[in-house]
């Protein structure tokens, strides 16, 4: 036998390649060797359904939650911009403001809140209302009078506090008001 022509290594790959492209049926489990690689099990099924659902669990619950705390930081947001509100009437007004509360047996209701340039008359602007399964930690009438220097009368700095309406677990929200200032402050969501 004669010396063998070269050939170069691509040109042997590329053979190669072309042999297992060209047959005329593509390799099965069964030319593979295992019968059952060809389709997932039962438990396998079984097994994904089960962490899928686990995961939508999560998911559920982690929106419940933040649907829950939205709320209730939607009522302090508000509450915030009304005692802000009421410091900035009485120091327009030059004559003193009120941020009020309306108590469990008001006719209009429980959880409003308003601006009044005088307590015993009806409030200015809007009522505003607590948002559903919200309510303040002190469920009777009470007000924070604002001076005409932007001051708050009270002895010491005041705590609003808004809770949520739930037996236990509850979230809760407080806002400061200086006595000095008058300013409120969200502390805590």
């Amino acid at each position: 036998m004669g010396p063998r022509p070269f050939r170069s290594p691509a040109a042997n790959h590329s053979e190669r390649a072309m042999r297992l492209f060209t047959t005329s049926q593509p390799p099965t489990a069964s030319v593979r060797g295992n019968p059952f690689a060809a389709a997932f099990t039962l438990i396998e099924m079984i097994c994904a359904l089960a962490i899928i659902a686990v995961l939508i669990a999560m998911a559920l619950v982690s929106a419940v939650d933040w649907n829950r705390g939205a709320a209730l930081r939607a009522a302090a947001l508000e509450t915030h911009a009304c005692l802000n509100l009421s410091r900035q009437t009485a120091v327009a007004a030059g004559t003193p403001a009120w941020f009020v509360s309306g108590a469990t047996n008001s006719a209009i209701g429980r959880g409003w809140y308003a601006v009044a340039t005088n307590p015993s008359s009806p409030p200015v602007g809007f009522l505003h209302g607590l948002p559903a399964g919200c309510r303040f930690a002190d469920d009777t009438s009470w007000q924070i009078r604002f001076d005409p220097d932007g001051s708050c009368s009270a002895t010491c700095d005041l705590f609003v506090i808004i809770r949520e309406i739930r037996p236990a677990n509850y979230l809760a929200a407080t806002i400061l008001v200086y006595r000095a200032t008058g300013y409120a402050t969200i502390l805590d969501m």
